[in-house]
């Protein structure tokens, strides 16, 4: 690589045009795989090994609202509320599809914030999508009116 292509990467780096995943070529696979075994170290107990992976994998992606849902479940599992809602609210406007939406406001939900958990699924985009997520957006819906 040419110095001053390294230059022009630094600069958009400093300037936050570009993440360190970006850099790095960090897929999205790559970063979905590794917050599962986060996910796999808070279901055993290991809650300081998951927050230590997710807080490396959003240093690659802080605008992966995938990875703050993640955080966020990492988060309900050690039973800490307060900490989803801050992880929720953080990341509320970020792009992530349908699927993370719905998990978002059951977490929401879990966290007894019935406003986000709302604007969650008012987020949801009309789209064909499969029948076992129409059940768990309905499910949602329901949960949501009680």
């Amino acid at each position: 690589m040419e110095k001053e292509t390294i230059v022009k990467q630094a600069e958009r780096l400093v300037d936050g045009e570009l993440t360190l995943g970006e850099l790095f070529a960090v897929t999205h696979e790559e970063l979905m795989g590794t917050s599962s075994l986060a996910l796999l170290m808070a279901a055993h107990g290991n809650y300081g090994e998951a927050h230590t992976i997710m807080e490396g994998l959003l240093a690659l992606a802080p605008k992966s609202g995938f990875l703050f849902t993640v955080q966020s479940e990492v988060c309900q599992m050690e039973g800490d509320k307060e900490r989803v809602q801050t992880l929720l609210r953080v990341s509320e406007e970020m792009e992530m599809g349908d699927n993370e939406r719905i998990r978002r406001g059951e977490l929401a939900l879990w966290a007894e914030n019935r406003p986000l958990a709302q604007r969650e699924i008012e987020r949801v985009r009309a789209c064909a999508s499969t029948e076992a997520f129409q059940r768990r957006f309905q499910k949602l819906q329901t949960r949501l009116a009680s």
